[in-house]
């Protein structure tokens, strides 16, 4: 009987999935929530430090950020609102300090922006604050919120024991019960309040809260983190965890909530708060922010303010994604819609990156054609016969909206793959980064083009053509560039690649990105210099060069220990875990360790340093007293390296490690051998350069014999030079057909050889039928000081070869339409005349139509290039410019601009119109005063 039970209900489970669901759950019926909530918080960035001027600054940044446009409304304010009751009425006195005008005019503030404005209270006697809280006034405050204009309650669950004990340590109360009360009591207020349950999934709200509430905690508290570690707070994946066993409970009017959003807060990496909004809009769970909305980096709006993410979540149907696939690191969830889409989520919860792939059918979508995937983060559609694929980051999380479609109806596919031959190299010194681009789909593309983006002072320069009129279905197009970093440049810096190309729906970009880590000379760096992998900290999170301090990130001091200061390291606090991606590039492990100064002598802890899960080093208990102790650990190998900070085995209290000068030296490592780089394409008729060189010589080399065949049908050879100062070349005057043999002999001190030596000249026969041609060095000796002789490996080169060389007409006109974009009309300075861009654009129009013709004759190409040079010259000619104190542009002194300065006489920078004004700030000092009077009158007299 059990046996045929399990069958039911297995089948019933499949059905839940596959087929359209209804509406799942009886939600609390107050007509409230029929999507998630969306919103932001007061306690994630600020705790109780919150105010009247916070908030109204919060809900105008809702709006003037985007947020409200993009869904958000609800602005919560979290603990330490109230001070106490009044003594006769017994309603919550607000803080009159914080709140001068008191929560109705702040209500009112909050709706004439378009806002709603939410309040926290406590189910218990106390709120966690330790403020009142509501038990035994649970009617006279839903009344009260009421009349204030309130639209939403988090009810936390501290203080609910009789004898009030803040973590309920004693007998607790059947929650269900209470917050039923606290429900009621809202109903009966007379107007419609959110209500929020919050008691730390504590006796399964999942089971009782849909039918009491809007939403319920299914965790405890969500700390700034990727991952729990030996916190009480959970991490972002953590709570996840706990939700997303819990998709049966959810519904329109009713959610799992698994907590805030950390996204923009410092604690976790760009990836893993892109993942939370993943992971939460495919849970359906509410979309609260938590960060400071008034200073968000653009990495913070993009992830906040992504509609197609948050269309999943607010999806009408209100289903909460199902996990299909649970492979250890690798999950998928899916989550139907209401057009009969389907979301899918590909999570990697590992270490490193990796290739997550799925099926139209695993994923429950009916049999078709083809299907289209809509990258949710990429903002492009790429189709697919039934293959849903991505290379996804350690914790990250790619997110796809997929439809059936026919053949005919199913736009490109295209996949980037970037690798570096050194993703670790010394400042000052070069490296080579590739780009492939892999049509993957059923249709072909056109006018592709791959570019970069690299930090400043960084110079990249492109081996190989970096366009192509066309990508078959099935090809894979290859571009590389020498980057070179500067030569005081630390750390890690990211390079940003862009693929644009064309299909069916029209130009699309593909975005990617490689990171670099950039060693000092020595190959040494400070970890503080390196993002983890990911953390977990005993109090707050981790803070880099500089002590643990207090729970807010940045908040502590210069690491100090026994008096000595240090300006590198890491400072934590007992139980904490750092663990970093290492890759075996590097031998040792340095660092001082000891209890900061700040705790003034209390503590007690003990370092360990663990190398792929073995430990390798601890330090033996030590206490504020101890003698610093300097750790210097093999590494060599290591991949994966975690530091560690126990609590000594009598509790946390004041344990404030410091991982003093904590650094790593590197084994810095290149490819040894020969080197043949060019570009990726070649016109017929058309020369181009092959550049032969040498990478990670561990000897001195003073000749070299090379030979290199090719096939004289399709190439000739045209002379050769070096790029080595020091380096005599010698050609081979017998040269046999298809050969051609080079004598290198490097002269002086200069015999450690990397990098390019030889360039070599080549040029594509006109008549040539074929579509690639190959260079190879056949056979390469190369001999030291002492006549030591040893043999190259063979390598091979390979050009396609196109009819017409485009690339230069492509990239001016990439340049052209760069500065078109980024100039604007006006009359003022540095503004260019009314009417100079359209007559750019239509250039810029013109030159297109030649790249893009496929028929276009070489000496139309060279035209269009000469056109458009002429004409972007005299655009960027027609710059207005104008002279200090010309505040009229009119090109000269004259009491016009004397005039404009007086009217604007006495505004500072803390105006807020001060953006209109600031032009006439002639000497830049925050105020128009008699200063920048006496600047234009003397320009009048001059």
């Amino acid at each position: 009987m059990k046996k045929v039970l399990s069958v039911v209900i297995l089948f019933m489970m499949v059905c839940m999935f596959f087929l359209t669901p209804a509406h799942q759950v009886k939600a609390a019926d107050n007509g409230l929530a029929e999507t998630p909530p969306m919103g932001w918080n007061t306690w994630n960035k600020f705790g109780c430090n919150v105010s009247e001027k916070l908030v109204e600054e919060m809900a105008d940044a809702m709006v003037s950020s985007g947020m409200k446009d993009a869904g958000y409304q609800y602005v919560n304010i979290d603990d330490c609102w109230q001070t106490s009751r009044d003594t006769t009425t017994g309603k919550i006195v607000v803080d009159p300090v914080r709140f001068p005008n008191g929560m109705k005019a702040l209500a009112d503030y909050v709706h004439l922006k378009g806002l709603k404005l939410g309040l926290y209270t406590d189910v218990g006697y106390k709120t966690c604050g330790g403020r009142p809280g509501s038990r035994g006034y649970y009617d006279l405050d839903a009344q009260t919120y009421a009349e204030w204009g309130i639209d939403y309650v988090k009810v936390d669950w501290c203080y609910v024991d009789p004898d009030a004990q803040f973590l309920n340590y004693g007998p607790k109360p059947d929650a269900a019960t209470w917050y039923s009360e606290f429900g009621r009591a809202l109903e009966n207020s007379g107007r419609g309040i959110v209500y929020s349950i919050c008691n730390w999934g504590e006796q399964s709200p999942w089971v009782w809260g849909p039918q009491i509430g809007n939403l319920w905690r299914t965790g405890q508290d969500i700390g700034d983190a990727w991952e729990k570690g030996t916190n009480w707070f959970n991490g972002i994946i953590n709570a996840y965890d706990t939700a997303v066993t819990h998709s049966a409970s959810a519904g329109p009017g009713g959610w799992n909530d698994p907590d805030m959003l950390e996204v923009g807060n410092g604690g976790a990496t760009t990836e893993e708060y892109r993942s939370q909004f993943s992971l939460w809009s495919m849970l359906a769970a509410p979309l609260i922010a938590g960060n400071d909305l008034r200073t968000m980096s653009q990495a913070t709006k993009d992830i906040l303010l992504n509609k197609e993410v948050i269309a999943v979540n607010q999806d009408p149907l209100g289903v909460q994604a199902t996990k299909i696939i649970d492979n250890g690191d690798i999950e998928v969830l899916v989550k139907p819609l209401a057009n009969g889409d389907k979301a899918v989520a590909l999570l990697n919860r590992g270490a490193q990156a990796t290739k997550i792939s799925v099926t139209a059918t695993d994923v429950g979508l009916p049999a078709s054609e083809g299907y289209i995937l809509r990258d949710l983060w990429q903002h492009f559609s790429k189709g697919s016969t039934g293959t849903i694929n991505a290379d996804v980051p350690s914790h990250g999380t790619a997110m796809f909206r997929v439809s059936p479609a026919t053949i005919d109806n199913l736009p490109s596919s295209l996949d980037m793959t970037i690798t570096a031959s050194n993703g670790q190299i010394e400042s000052g010194k070069t490296a080579e980064l590739t780009v492939a681009l892999h049509n993957d789909g059923v249709k072909d593309v056109t006018n592709a083009a791959i570019s970069l983006i690299v930090p400043n002072g960084w110079t990249a320069a492109p081996l190989s053509a970096t366009s192509f009129d066309h990508v078959a279905a099935g090809q894979t197009v290859t571009v590389m560039w020498n980057i070179t970093l500067p030569s005081d440049v630390v750390g890690i810096s990211d390079i940003g690649v862009t693929a644009s190309y064309e299909d069916i729906d029209g130009r699309k970009q593909l975005q990617g990105s490689q990171r670099i880590i950039a060693l000092p000379p020595g190959g040494t760096i400070y970890l503080s210099d390196l993002e983890p992998l990911h953390s977990a900290n005993g109090w707050g999170p981790f803070e880099k060069d500089m002590s643990n301090g207090e729970m807010g990130q940045g908040d502590g001091k210069k690491i100090t220990i026994k008096g000595v200061p240090y300006n590198k390291g890491l400072g934590v606090n007992a139980q904490s875990s750092i663990t970093y991606t290492i890759d075996g590039k590097y031998d040792l492990f340095i660092s001082d360790v000891g209890i900061d100064d700040e705790v003034s002598g209390k503590g007690s802890v003990t370092f360990e340093v663990w190398g792929d899960d073995v430990k390798l080093w601890d330090s033996g208990l030590m206490k504020a007293t101890s003698t610093t102790v300097s750790a210097k650990v093999d590494v060599k190998g290591v991949k994966i390296l975690k530091l560690v900070v126990t609590d000594g085995g009598d509790g946390n209290a004041y344990d404030h490690g410091d991982w003093a000068g904590a650094r790593l030296t590197a084994l810095v490592q290149e490819p040894k051998g020969a080197v043949l780089l060019g570009p990726d394409q070649a016109a017929k008729g058309a020369t181009f350069d092959l550049n032969y060189g040498l990478n990670g010589m561990d000897q001195n080399i003073y000749a070299q014999d090379l030979r290199f065949t090719y096939d004289p049908s399709q190439l000739e050879y045209v002379f050769a030079e070096s790029v080595n100062p020091d380096e005599v070349v010698i050609v081979d005057q017998a040269q046999k057909q298809g050969e051609v043999r080079f004598l290198l002999a490097t002269l002086g001190q200069n015999a450690h050889l990397d990098g390019n030596l030889l360039k070599l000249h080549w040029k594509v026969k006109s008549d040539t039928q074929a579509a690639a041609s190959m260079i190879s060095l056949s056979k390469g000796v190369i001999a030291d000081g002492t006549g030591l002789e040893s043999e190259l490996e063979s390598k091979s080169y390979t050009v396609q070869v196109s009819a017409i060389d485009k690339t230069a007409l492509k990239a001016l006109i990439a340049d052209a339409q760069s500065k078109h974009d980024a100039a604007t009309e006006g009359t003022g300075a540095g503004q260019y005349p009314s009417g100079s861009k359209a007559s750019l654009q239509a250039a810029i129009d013109q030159a297109q139509a030649v790249a893009d013709n496929t028929a276009a004759t070489k000496e139309q190409v060279e035209q269009a290039v000469i056109a458009l040079t002429a004409k972007l010259q005299s655009f960027m000619d027609s710059i207005i410019t104008t002279k200090p104190g010309d505040t009229n542009g009119d090109g000269r002194y004259s009491i016009g601009d004397l005039s404009i300065v007086a009217a604007a006489y006495g505004k500072t920078s803390d105006d807020p119109n001060w953006s209109s004004y600031k032009n006439v700030d002639l000497n830049n000092d925050g105020k128009i005063d008699i200063d920048d009077l006496a600047v234009v009158a003397r320009k009048i007299l001059e």
